[in-house]
């Protein structure tokens, strides 16, 4: 509570909302995240690349089959080519964002996807589009959406102010929810109207509109000069790749250390990692599991899947009122147990098969609803504790483990779907998803009421303050 606004009395403030009384001082006291020009340009141009970004998932896969024929196998290598950027390159993303100015970044990237993808229409009206050119084109974009999202949640920190992170970063959560909602069904209409490669010229245009936008964003006075951005080196190191190598190497074991000093970090990313891995194993055989063992129609399955994205949106945008009301902490040790204990509902339709459309649609909207709130706190946490020096790094680390989850859990979940069965494939992935449960009740974030202090020599830093221009960006 500000000096300025002692405590004092009120009925109307009783405990069991706790939250109201903290935050009507900080509500008076910081403008409101809308009237932030910097963020609002970044919220709306991460809209409108999440939204194109899910158009391509459909169109490129979509190219492959009908354009180019492509056998079962490819298709599963194109499917793994979209992923591998975020295991493989991850580390050295991190290390990418904390050396170059993240602005720019975002730009650079944004503009290069948008010419990476224009080579698939192009090449298709010519005839001249080839499965090796569709792969390359799908790494280098996942590459470019990699650093893109990277660099994003690292400069978050610097637009807003540190009482408003949760906020905008429920914001941003909600708008990429929304996106993995309703993106699929764009672009199915815009497949149906067009073809797969002309529907991914829409997706061009998108990145070429977010990068526009982002140019509204003010720089940093310091443009984002981060530790190792500032090292200075010999003539002689900077010629040399193995030396490169060697400082690249120890930047990143920088970033991973991160996590080992921090209790509250290293807890949130072992139940997200945790979540994520088992999580895989179950939505590997999830569509199986519904048409072939529940017989559910293909307009059921997809109202069901939609209502992950509803309970997405909704959990993003009830996330910062619940951290105020339960306390930070305790909102996101609630939410993994609301999530895990959400995830036994599916098995529980081989028992009671006539509710089962009740049974997965609640699980689907709760589940997703709750895990954007452990999302939202963990990504948080990360902008707090880490430092602005090495957001690039942590943020980084955060995603190659859950990448690496990802992948490891879907090839686990499909072999374990063909020896011991769809439904005990489910069921171990809700009870391996239980496993984040004991993470959070045995970490601090159990006591964590409020947000922390940054960590010890580090200062979060405010909303950027335009700088003179001194040229094009």
């Amino acid at each position: 509570m500000s000096p300025i606004d002692p405590p004092r009395p009120s009925r109307r403030l009783s405990p069991r909302w706790p939250g109201r009384r903290r935050s009507r001082p900080d509500a008076r006291a910081t403008p409101p995240i809308w009237s932030n020009r910097a963020f609002r340009s970044l919220w709306l141009a991460s809209t409108v690349s999440d939204f194109g970004l899910y158009v391509s998932a459909l169109a490129i896969p979509l190219t492959a089959a009908n354009t180019l024929n492509v056998s079962p196998f490819q298709m599963g290598l194109l499917t793994a080519v979209e992923w591998l950027p975020f295991v493989a390159l991850g580390l050295i993303a991190g290390v990418v964002v904390d050396r170059l100015p993240r602005r720019r970044l975002l730009v650079a990237t944004d503009f290069l996807r948008a010419a990476l993808l224009a080579i698939i229409p192009v090449l298709a009206i010519m005839g001249d589009l080839t499965f090796v050119v569709l792969v390359g084109v799908a790494f280098a974009v996942g590459a470019c959406s990699l650093i893109f999202q990277v660099a994003q949640v690292s400069l978050v920190p610097g637009l807003v102010d540190r009482d408003q992170l949760t906020t905008a970063n429920g914001r941003l959560e909600a708008s990429a929810a929304a996106a993995q909602a309703t993106g699929p069904g764009l672009a199915g209409i815009l497949i149906g109207i067009f073809s797969a490669p002309i529907a991914i010229t829409v997706n061009a245009v998108s990145f070429a509109v977010s990068g526009l936008i982002l140019r509204g964003v003010p720089r940093q006075s310091s443009d984002v000069r981060t530790d190792i951005a500032s090292t200075a080196t010999s003539d002689r190191e900077s010629a040399s790749l193995r030396a490169q190598a060697r400082r690249a190497g120890r930047d990143i074991v920088v970033g991973l250390r991160v996590f080992a000093d921090q209790p509250l970090l290293r807890a949130s990313l072992l139940a997200n990692s945790t979540i994520n891995l088992f999580g895989f194993v179950f939505l590997a055989v999830y569509i199986l599991f519904m048409t072939r063992t529940l017989g559910l129609s293909e307009v059921t399955i997809g109202l069901i899947l939609s209502l992950g994205g509803v309970g997405a949106v909704a959990g993003a945008l009830l996330s910062d009122r619940l951290q105020r009301w339960l306390g930070f902490g305790r909102a996101m040790v609630w939410s993994m147990l609301v999530c895990c204990g959400a995830s036994l509902l599916v098995p529980l339709a081989l028992v009671f098969p006539s509710a089962a459309v009740p049974l997965l649609a609640t699980a689907e909207l709760v589940q997703y609803g709750s895990l954007a709130i452990f999302n939202i706190g963990g990504r948080t946490l990360r902008q707090v504790l880490a430092g602005d020096a090495v957001q690039g790094r942590v943020n980084a680390t955060a995603r190659t483990l859950i990448g690496a989850g990802t992948l490891v859990g879907s090839v686990a979940g499909g072999l374990l779907g063909g020896w011991i069965g769809l439904g005990n494939t489910l069921i171990v992935g809700a009870i391996g998803m239980m496993l984040a449960i004991p993470i959070v009740l045995l970490s601090p974030l159990r006591g964590l009421q409020t947000l922390p202090a940054a960590a010890p020599g580090e200062q979060i830093p405010g909303p950027i303050v335009p700088a003179p221009a001194t040229g094009p960006t």
